[in-house]
């Protein structure tokens, strides 16, 4: 018979906070280096800057780290428009702020390394991020009276065994985010029952807490509920006086000041006041309908990402039952209980983008070291812990080696789902599409998580198994137009027809392409040419946009300067165009003379570039150069546009290369690659 363990609120002190000593650091140590070298030997480079939200916050870093602005140009969806002619991100500023260093070394990385191999960089702080999210879930869970076996089970189950795995080769905030809500309740927790450091430590629980709101100013409802710990818990063998939880309060106060104060000052600057960045979407969802789709649903079902679940209840409700720790079961239990309900109904509960429940992820930590502190109770939790670490981990694995962002694009390529005026009012109306015919179209990124034909799991399952098994490209592609859910939507056919070069011909271009293994530093490695058809270089774009923001604000000799290093580095037909522009809104004729001339054959041919040089024809009034250049532009990319300002006369024309492209497929993304013409 099993002897039975004592509650870990009744053991001695030395039990439950245990001192340190050779295996238990061990144990945690060489979880987390598996955690990273696994993250680190999976990282796929390809997609990194496919999404807005990347996008953005990427840009806002590379405002900051350029220009030592905050701005990014118009044109993407959820940016918020100034007056001045560009645009601020609504997203929280934390994560751009941890970026702004990678986009400071990232000119000079890539002069050594290569166009696009600034991807690495990002990654790996994406990467060492997750990591620092997996640290904190197992010393909360040794806080919580794990063994060596409950900290593992923490640190590999939030860093291979959750869809933290497949967001670290994402530039979304929930990791990032997970991390400090975790680091903020261990440290608080830790304070309590410390000896030593205590008000460092609750200096760190506040500084963390607060830049959780910095990276997402809905986790101001969660700043208490993390610090609850410095309130409620206590240490049953040397009970806390109330004046030292005073000076602990105070403490936390002191480094909450610094990221909450940092996060008040963003947010004037860019809003006027706070939350006024979140304009879109609505609280319209029912809300047990959401609630069950978040935690049990086959398409975006917690427990189906994150079998641990399963131990985390059960570690939560004994971390409340336990007297010591009443603060921290609030800490865990809190933020759980408030996402729940607020995204439940939220319109857009899935999230969008973004592998599993994404605004559940950064919960993950929290749930990852309740689970831990259960795992080494008794055999049977031990035995739960590794077969859900297993189940865990290869479910992710799917989101990891057939890259959600590919596998997304391979679905929301067929034809949108149609909508009745009344569904569309449950979206942000700039989401849905009015067609010719007076039809409301929404992409099928929006609604297919509420079909479980269209499962993420089976659809990454049916990608990678086609990529393994395809001979060839050509073989690949006779699978893929066959997916696994024709019989029941014959109308969501996957088409594959953008431009190569382009941010969606990327994606679709590596769709097709055979398996190949996925690393951190693959990039600097891979051939220029095919990089570029395969990588889509987010900081690279990101400088290219604030040479078109530059542009859109009427400061030509300011874009001079970024447009000659994006040039260097991009030798491409646009980078030529945007480069041409600056000089010739700038007013330097001689200079741009000079730089075409210096053009080979190959970019001169661009027409991009042919749409500057009718500009700059224009300018000096030479009507036969200007319409010639033009129609040869018109000619290549086939814009109705164009053809339409032939016919004008040149006082009408627009009075610059960004509006005069303005009809372009999506500009700021439509990269000409060298040696291709955009046809």
């Amino acid at each position: 018979m099993a002897k039975r363990r004592t509650p870990p609120e009744t053991r001695p002190h030395s039990a439950v906070s245990p001192p340190r000593s050779r295996t238990r650091p061990s144990a945690l140590l060489l979880s987390l280096l598996a955690v990273f070298l696994v993250l680190a030997g999976t990282a796929d480079e390809r997609t990194f800057g496919t999404i807005a939200d990347e996008q953005e916050v990427l840009g806002t870093a590379v405002s900051i780290a350029e220009l030592g602005e905050l701005g990014i140009p118009r044109g993407q969806v959820f940016t918020v428009h100034r007056p001045a002619g560009d645009a601020v991100s609504p997203y929280g500023m934390g994560l751009a702020l941890l970026e702004i260093p990678v986009a400071a070394v990232a000119f000079r990385w890539e002069r050594l390394f290569g166009e696009r191999s600034s991807q690495s960089l990002l990654l790996l702080l994406q990467i060492l991020i997750v990591t620092a999210a997996a640290f904190a879930s197992g010393l909360l869970a040794r806080r919580l009276g794990a063994q060596a076996f409950g900290e593992s089970v923490a640190v590999l189950g939030v860093g291979i065994a959750s869809p933290m795995w497949a967001f670290a080769a994402t530039g979304f905030s929930e990791p990032l985010q997970g991390a400090c809500l975790a680091g903020a309740l261990v440290c608080g927790a830790s304070a309590v029952r410390a000896r030593r450091r205590a008000v460092v430590l609750a200096m760190g629980a506040g500084f963390l807490a607060g830049y959780a709101v910095l990276a997402k100013g809905t986790n101001l409802a969660l700043f208490p509920l993390v610090l609850a710990p410095l309130a409620f818990d206590q240490d049953l063998e040397a009970p806390l006086p109330f004046r030292r939880r005073i000076s602990l309060a105070l403490a936390a106060a002191a480094g909450a000041a610094v990221t909450l104060g940092t996060w008040l000052a963003f947010e004037v600057v860019r809003f006027g006041r706070p939350f006024a960045s979140y304009g879109f979407g609505g609280f319209t969802h029912p809300f047990f309908d959401g609630l069950w789709r978040l935690l049990f649903g086959p398409n975006k079902g917690l427990l189906l990402y994150f079998p641990l679940l399963l131990l985390s209840v059960v570690g939560l409700v004994l971390a409340a039952r336990s007297p010591g720790r009443r603060g921290t079961a609030l800490g865990l239990a809190g933020p759980v209980a408030f996402c729940l309900g607020l995204y439940s109904v939220y319109s857009m509960w899935h999230g969008g983008n973004g592998w599993g429940p994404r605004y559940l992820v950064p919960l993950i930590p929290l749930l990852g070291a309740a689970a831990g502190g259960m795992a080494d109770r008794t055999r049977t939790f031990r035995g739960l812990a590794i077969t859900c670490l297993v189940a865990g981990f290869l479910v992710s694995a799917l989101g990891v080696l057939e890259s959600e962002a590919i596998a997304t694009t391979y679905l929301i390529s067929g034809e949108p789902t149609r909508l009745t005026a009344q569904e569309s009012r449950s979206y942000p109306p700039y989401l849905v599409e009015q067609r010719e015919d007076g039809t409301l179209r929404l992409s099928l990124l929006y609604t297919a998580h509420t079909d479980a034909a269209l499962a993420p799991l089976r659809t990454h399952a049916f990608l990678l198994s086609s990529r393994l098994a395809a001979s060839d490209r050509e073989e690949l592609a006779r699978r893929l137009s066959l997916p696994p859910w024709l019989a029941k939507r014959p109308d969501v056919v996957p088409r594959r027809n953008a431009p190569r070069g382009t941010l969606f011909g990327i994606l679709e271009d590596d769709l097709t392409a055979p398996f190949r293994w996925p690393f951190l530093g693959r990039v600097a490695i891979t051939p220029l040419a095919e990089r570029r058809l395969e990588y889509v270089g987010a900081w690279d774009n990101a400088l290219r946009d604030q040479v078109l923001r530059l542009l859109d604000l009427s400061r030509p000799r300011d874009a001079v300067v970024l447009a000659r290093r994006y040039d260097d580095l991009s030798r491409s037909g646009y980078a030529a165009a945007l480069l041409a522009e600056s000089l010739r809104a700038s007013g330097q004729r001689e200079d741009l003379a000079a730089f075409l001339s210096s053009l080979s054959d190959e970019r001169r041919r661009s027409p991009f570039v042919a749409a500057v040089e009718a500009l700059s024809a224009r300018d000096q009034g030479d009507d036969v150069t200007a319409r010639q250049r033009l129609a040869y532009a018109q000619r290549l990319l086939g814009q109705p546009a164009l053809a339409r300002l032939l016919q004008s006369p040149l006082a009408s024309w627009p009075t610059g290369f960004r509006q005069l492209t303005a009809s372009l497929l999506a500009p700021p993304r439509f990269l000409e690659q060298p040696g291709r013409s955009a046809r």
